[in-house]
């Protein structure tokens, strides 16, 4: 079980949330702690998910984002992520 506080207001986001379908299909997430730990997360897709790949396998990012090369992004707490729309 994971505590309530694993993820705290001073976690960054290093690499931007996304699904990558080469190799084993995943949704990532990157995040280093706030002791400088960089923290992998990563999710198995579900069938319905899987049925959704494109057909040149480019990853997908789960949330917009100014500047996805470039990603050192603050977690705001509550924050969730949701597949952009369109």
């Amino acid at each position: 079980m994971i505590p309530k506080n694993f993820i705290s207001a001073s976690t960054e986001i290093i690499k931007p949330p996304r699904t990558t379908w080469r190799g084993t299909p995943l949704h990532e997430l990157w995040l280093r702690d706030p002791t400088g730990y960089n923290l992998e997360v990563y999710a198995r897709l579900t069938p319905e998910e899987l049925a959704e790949m494109p057909a040149d396998q480019e990853a997908i990012y789960l949330v917009p984002g100014p500047d996805l090369e470039n990603c050192v992004t603050p977690i705001l707490a509550g924050a969730t992520a949701a597949r952009p729309q369109g």
